[in-house]
């Protein structure tokens, strides 16, 4: 199931220009406004999209190969 609360897309997007790393603005920002029994989870094409910024806000990682592997994160809100 999925939950979009008004304030989900402006809390991540503040975070992503406070320099957050993108799975951290995700984790945190969807935190701000959802219950313990929402958990949030993250696809990347491999580890390092993990630690990617937005662009012009940090340093990013180069485009990885699409090779049929993923990575992925999940996180239970509090």
């Amino acid at each position: 199931m999925g939950y979009d609360l008004p304030d989900d897309g402006a809390n991540v997007a503040n975070k992503l220009v406070d320099g957050y790393k993108v799975r951290l603005a995700w984790f945190i920002g969807i935190d701000e406004n959802h219950g313990s029994e929402i958990r949030v989870g993250i696809i990347g094409e491999n580890a390092d999209c993990g630690h990617d910024n937005a662009w012009k806000e940090g340093s990013i990682i180069a485009d990885p190969p699409v090779d049929g592997e993923i990575y992925r994160w999940l996180y239970n809100c509090n």
